[in-house]
């Protein structure tokens, strides 16, 4: 829920930025005096932001699977309080490096941080 909220607004972000780019290179192509260094600069911000849109639009399938295993995560650290990676794998189905990956995410988010006890590292959602 909360990457698609993210996704949302980057493309509402996007569609704004593209129409105020494609305003004012309709201005400056209509008025008289050329400003080529401008126009340039428009047109690479417009092809960037094409770019960017084209990412996004391939991304949507790998991100809401992405979503619900990061919530999967979430909930489960939240109900078990504390787990390793490879009890959290075990329970949503992830290899344990596949869920170091997202515990790692997480943690650089801010959302969960790890927690060293013994020889072992468990991770827990930060208050």
């Amino acid at each position: 829920m909360f990457d698609r909220d993210i996704k949302k607004d980057q493309i509402d972000y996007l569609m704004r930025i593209k129409s105020a780019l494609q305003l004012i290179e309709n201005i400056e192509s209509s008025s008289d005096q050329p400003q080529d260094d401008l126009l340039s600069t428009i047109k690479r911000l417009s092809q960037r932001v094409q770019k960017l849109e084209e990412k996004i639009d391939g991304e949507t399938e790998d991100s809401i699977r992405k979503a619900k295993v990061r919530e999967q995560i979430l909930s489960l650290l939240q109900q078990h309080k504390r787990l390793s990676s490879s009890q959290l794998g075990d329970l949503v189905s992830l290899s344990r490096t596949r869920c170091n990956e997202y515990l790692r995410e997480l943690s650089t988010q801010g959302l969960a941080e790890g927690v060293i006890v013994g020889r072992q590292k468990f991770y827990k959602l930060v208050k």
